[in-house]
């Protein structure tokens, strides 16, 4: 029993495309370059975004990547190796009463509430995404027109 004949020919060539942008290294090269101008992007953005008292928590930001793993994809690792940076970001406990000698002061709250610059960075990233996707991949689009 036969359901019909099916003329895959017009999907065929536009599989022979596809395989032909992805074979010469075209599609992982420009993947690679707008990977990187999202890293770079958004390392300014959290940068920008940081508070700052003595400036240290705003040095201590770097990028590394981009960097492709098969199971991944492409990645770009921002990293903050400041030790107090998430207290900063989400909040903190103190103890009520006790003295710091570096403001010379007793704590008051028992809570210091976060800044959320990075939550607030990300947002502000994912807004400008699609103009930091390079040119050669929005080339790419025509394939799917």
């Amino acid at each position: 029993m036969s359901l019909g004949h099916v003329d895959d020919a017009q999907f065929q060539q536009f599989a022979s495309r596809v395989r032909q942008k992805i074979d010469s290294g075209y599609v992982k090269q420009e993947l690679g370059k707008s990977a990187k101008n999202i890293g770079n992007y958004s390392l300014q953005v959290l940068k920008k975004g940081t508070p700052t008292k003595s400036g240290n928590l705003k040095r201590s930001w770097t990028a590394e990547g981009p960097s492709y793993g098969g199971f991944t994809g492409w990645t770009v690792k921002l990293i903050n190796n400041a030790e107090y940076a998430s207290f900063v970001e989400s909040g903190h406990r103190q103890k009520v009463g006790r003295y710091v000698k570096a403001i010379d002061k007793r704590l008051v709250r028992d809570w210091v509430p976060g800044q959320f610059y990075m939550r607030k960075g990300v947002a502000a990233i994912q807004h400008e995404m699609p103009k930091l996707v390079t040119d050669g991949l929005w080339v790419l689009k025509d394939l799917f027109e």
